[in-house]
């Protein structure tokens, strides 16, 4: 028995044990991961849904995001922001993505977090292509792609700095 049938064996107990009213699909459960007898149940579904993404199911791993995220929105405590992105690019769906990112970059500044600076050029830049006649408050690819690269630029540096990195190779970032 590997890994991946304990975790499903989990949710089936979890599941089964369940009261009949109970409705974790429902857009109005939640359930915060402080308390300690929630926990096994967000452990669980992160557990899985990095199973479905291993499987190739990205589609399915991206739903199970946003159930986690739904059943504790406030805090995300298993950082199920920093893998949100990577599914919704892979399961195709650049335009809730772009919704997304425009929606939470206010309150959770994405734009500071690398993989979502990278991960919002691409989903314009997707987007743009299945949508020619898109809106034009869309920042370019250029535009996204440019301010991600600066701020990775300067990341780098700095981490190349702390790091005691020979000159030969900060060249390259000056």
């Amino acid at each position: 028995m590997c890994s991946s049938d304990l975790v499903e064996d989990g949710i089936n107990y979890l599941q089964n044990t369940f009261d009949h009213q109970f409705d974790i699909c429902s857009p109005f459960c939640q359930m915060p991961y402080k308390y300690q007898e929630n926990r096994s149940l967000h452990i669980l579904l992160f557990k899985y849904l990095v199973f479905l993404g291993q499987r190739g199911c990205p589609r399915t791993a991206l739903q199970l995001c946003k159930k986690l995220l739904s059943l504790d929105p406030d805090n995300d405590p298993l950082c199920v922001t920093l893998m949100i992105d990577f599914y919704s690019l892979k399961s195709k769906e650049f335009v809730w993505l772009c919704d997304l990112y425009e929606l939470w970059n206010a309150e959770r500044n994405l734009n500071q977090l690398p993989n979502w600076a990278y991960s919002i050029a691409l989903a314009y830049f997707m987007r743009r292509n299945e949508h020619p006649a898109a809106d034009s408050k869309q920042p370019s690819k250029a535009s996204s792609i440019k301010t991600a690269d600066k701020d990775e630029d300067w990341e780098a540096k700095s981490r190349s700095e702390e790091c005691r990195v020979g000159k030969e190779c900060r060249s390259r970032w000056s």
